[in-house]
């Protein structure tokens, strides 16, 4: 049964033999979303999610309050059974008479109880999410409120799961009093036929030409797909324009899909033969993804940094967006996979008169691997590109180290720059080593004619921190032997900028050589007076501060 046609047996209930039903349905069929119009506009119909619920009383909070007392706040505006009594006092001249002995004595459950037979017209009570109910709640003492709510006059319960979802212990027992508390099961095995993707915050154009192309029958999936597509729209806020968002959009939407529904992943046989083969090369992610997206004019490198923001949290950021627009605006009104040989040799010299001229490395990057990508299909040699890019994206990198603006870059690999195409990925790695490197040495060399101001402090900081760091660790060892000196204690003109600078010196020190440290700060202190002897037996090099 399709999911919309939740909403029709839910109209029909009142008239139906039927007290207690069930939808079963798997996750992401479109239950919940049939539920909800379903429930839109009608007071009469109350839906609590057993997500969460840790005893059965709250069922019948919930429904008193949203139900039979139209508050679809809940429980919210009664915390003592003293205002419960008070505001329901005007409705039962029973509870009235009783008020002022009722106070934490009548439970909810009768409160409910002698409203309900106040009621002439037919109520229903949806209790949603019987798979996620937690351990503190009982299935069985669920099912046993779900009898005693059959026995209140006019009102019907709705139970909605995923029973292939629940315990295996939940399974059973819901099979075992199934015939006796449900009367009608309905199993929900196709999504709804009509659904308003504008409630759902979705572009229901781009989303109707999409299925039309894929198969997708989980809403939970496209939720996932929309959400992923709306958090890098919040990244690029203010960059490109439409048609480069439709096809960010189209990227977000192939990559969430095949992930989790793996419409094109192919089952490997048994014969070991050619197709085998075949089938292997054709299951692999990026080859999947190639039945959406096989014909977008932005870059693969974007395409495979969403990859990478999805799968693995790697960096994306507004810089990144920026630069892939430009791009895109470059790649004209038609997708390279349409051009000719001639177009894409074109192609070639405008990027690498914007590699020559660019200022930036992180454009500078995707320049560099835009002519190796599209210069590998073409087999055209790019060696002296290359080099003229590991030049350039060093002096770019040293200026921005000099400038202290360092903190973006040095502390990853090319982890983070997974969109690039190999030859520019080492080209990278061997440049930032070569950053670190210098950068340590800056350091270091600054650090022993001086250990007293502020930039002092900063580089000795920053030389701590990044001893904690594996990419920094056989860097600083091979250097941090220049800064066993007299000037890097504590002991002449001290003040708080050079005292807390030699700490951090002196610690980094104890961790690659402390034998040799302790040694020397034995020396040190033969010739010291006890003030300096105190600072010194102060400094914490037993733990590396974080």
């Amino acid at each position: 049964m399709r999911a919309d046609k939740i909403v029709s047996v839910m109209e029909q209930l009142p008239e139906l033999p039927y007290k207690c039903i069930l939808f079963d349905g798997s996750w992401g069929i479109g239950k919940s979303y049939a539920i909800e119009q379903a429930v839109k506009g009608k007071p009469n119909i109350c839906n609590i999610s057993l997500f969460g619920i840790k005893n059965v009383n709250q069922i019948y909070h919930e429904a008193l309050f949203q139900l039979l007392l139209d508050d679809k706040q809940g429980g919210k505006i009664a915390t003592s059974t003293e205002n419960i009594v008070n505001l329901l006092s005007p409705l039962s001249e029973k509870i009235k008479k009783v008020s002022e002995f009722v106070q934490g004595i009548v439970s909810e459950k009768e409160l409910f109880e002698i409203l309900s037979r106040k009621v002439d017209k037919y109520h229903i009570i949806i209790l949603d999410d019987l798979e996620r109910i937690s351990e503190k709640a009982d299935l069985k003492e669920i099912l046993g409120v779900v009898e005693e709510l059959k026995k209140c006059g006019c009102i019907k319960v709705v139970l909605v799961a995923n029973k292939e979802a629940m315990e295996e212990e939940n399974q059973e027992l819901l099979n075992k009093y199934c015939e006796k508390v449900i009367e009608r099961v309905y199993h929900i095995t196709e999504a709804p036929k009509e659904i308003n993707y504008g409630e759902l915050g979705i572009d229901a154009v781009f989303l109707t030409s999409f299925l039309e192309k894929h198969s997708v029958k989980n809403l939970r999936t496209i939720k996932k797909a929309e959400n992923l597509y709306r958090d890098i729209a919040f990244q690029g806020t203010g960059v490109g324009d439409e048609d480069f968002w439709d096809e960010i959009k189209l990227v977000c939407y192939a990559i969430v899909v095949e992930d989790i529904e793996r419409l094109y992943y192919r089952e490997k046989s048994n014969k070991e033969d050619d197709s085998h083969v075949f089938i292997r090369v054709s299951n692999k992610f990026d080859v999947r993804l190639r039945h959406y997206i096989s014909n977008i004019r932005i870059t693969d490198g974007l395409c495979n940094m969403i990859k990478e923001y999805y799968l693995k949290n790697e960096v994306i950021d507004k810089k990144i967006l920026e630069i892939q627009y430009k791009l895109f605006l470059k790649a004209g009104n038609k997708s390279n996979l349409y051009r000719s040989e001639e177009e894409i040799n074109q192609y070639l010299m405008e990027c690498q008169t914007e590699i020559d001229a660019s200022e930036d490395w992180r454009e500078l990057n995707q320049l560099a691997n835009e002519y190796v990508y599209w210069s590998n299909v073409l087999e055209k040699e790019c060696a002296d590109i290359l080099d003229d890019y590991q030049e350039r994206v060093f002096d770019l990198l040293w200026r921005e180290v000099k400038e202290g603006k360092e903190e973006e870059l040095l502390l990853y690999g090319s982890g983070a720059m997974e969109s690039l195409q190999l030859d520019v990925k080492n080209k990278f790695d061997v440049v930032l080593q070569k950053i670190r490197e210098k950068q340590i040495e800056m350091f270091i060399e600054y650090l022993r004619a001086n250990t007293s101001d502020k930039k002092a402090y900063e580089y000795s900081t920053k030389l701590r921190e990044y001893s904690n760091r594996v990419e920094y660790e056989q860097i600083i060892g091979k250097q941090i032997g220049k800064l066993l000196l007299k000037s890097s204690f504590p002991i002449n003109s001290v003040t708080k900028d050079k005292y807390n600078t030699c700490c951090n010196i002196i610690i980094v020190l104890h961790k690659y050589m402390e034998e040799e440290v302790n040694a020397y700060q034995e020396e040190i202190l033969k010739e010291s007076d006890k003030m300096v002897r105190y600072r010194v037996e102060r400094i914490p090099t037993r733990t590396l501060w974080k």
